[in-house]
């Protein structure tokens, strides 16, 4: 087939996060968009191979679907892993897309070293809030909450930040504890 140089893969994403941190399973879903910016229409994929850095290679497999389940060796806790994609279509085939990343969190219950955070309050809404000292040499840190649906489902943020609630999440700034 041609090389279709306006067809590119773009879009990668885990678990349908962008380049998230803090995944719970060992085999995550890796999806991918097809990008045709020369006006091409009806561009179907064909095949697809996906490559995770020197680890695993889903070698080229026919289908439509822009999506599976990473195949590779299982993953540890912490650790992290680059991918990319790249796509046969019946417009042309594409080169290797940009790397993508994603990043386990804690996934052995042994591992957990954390204690619970807990308050002695006479009302039933507590609110804890706390100002961190980050190290200078500190490279790289995450932290996780989760969240209650209504159903009473958890729900971890996955390494997406949640947006502060004005009034809500934030300290007054004459609160103790408040950042200037």
């Amino acid at each position: 087939m041609r090389r279709g140089p306006m067809l590119r893969c773009v879009d990668l994403r885990c678990e349908r996060l962008v380049d998230p941190i803090g995944l719970d399973t060992r085999a995550p879903r890796l999806t991918w968009r097809i990008d045709a910016r020369g006006g091409e229409t009806g561009v179907v994929q064909l095949a697809y191979r996906v490559e995770a850095d020197r680890r695993w290679d889903s070698g080229r497999t026919e289908g439509w679907r822009q999506q599976l389940m990473y195949g590779g060796p299982p993953i540890e806790s912490r650790e992290s892993v680059r991918w990319r994609v790249r796509a046969w279509t019946n417009a042309g085939d594409t080169e290797w897309s940009e790397w993508a990343t994603f990043e386990a969190g804690v996934l052995d219950p042994q591992e957990w070293v954390a204690t619970m955070i807990t308050a002695q309050a006479e009302t039933p809404v507590v609110r804890f809030a706390r100002s961190v000292s980050v190290p200078e040499d500190v490279v790289r840190a995450a932290a996780g909450h989760r969240t209650r649906r209504r159903r009473g489902h958890d729900r971890r943020c996955r390494g997406r930040r949640p947006s502060p609630r004005p009034g809500v999440d934030e300290l007054p700034p004459s609160a103790p504890g408040a950042h200037p």
